[in-house]
């Protein structure tokens, strides 16, 4: 049985509208650490929406056959990049962006992980809401 959790960024907000800042957003989340962490098994590390153990070309692995992840290095200068692009501060980026999660304590759990791998990789300090299901999917 197979399946992926991800995040989901809003293109509607003009932060999340730049690829840049999306990029740098992507390759700051630590797939490892929160596969280790909150999920208790670092072997369940995902770096796209196809899992591993999916067939590649030539009977290899898929994901394997991707590559490794971008350095963090990489997603600073896009953050950068991008927030010169929009004509914004990280600063506005933190006042105006926040994490949305189910109000549960696994959700909670999760949104504090990735808001954790935000503030130590990129230093962006996002606050976690959580919110209703219905809230969240209308």
């Amino acid at each position: 049985r197979l399946s992926v959790s991800f995040i989901e960024f809003n293109p509607k907000v003009e932060f999340l509208n730049n690829i840049k800042i999306r990029e740098a957003l992507s390759i700051a989340f630590d797939r490892k650490a929160y596969a280790a962490n909150v999920v208790k098994n670092e072997k369940l590390a995902a770096y796209g929406m196809v899992p591993y153990g999916i067939r590649g070309t030539e009977n290899g692995d898929f994901r394997e056959q991707q590559g490794d992840p971008k350095a963090i290095d990489r997603a600073k200068a896009l953050l950068d990049e991008g927030l010169k692009e929009i004509g914004k501060s990280k600063k506005e980026m933190e006042d105006f962006l926040e994490i949305l999660c189910v109000d549960s304590e696994g959700s909670k759990l999760q949104a504090q992980a990735v808001q954790a791998m935000w503030k130590d990789n990129l230093d962006l300090e996002l606050t976690v809401t959580p919110m209703q299901t219905k809230m969240l999917i209308p």
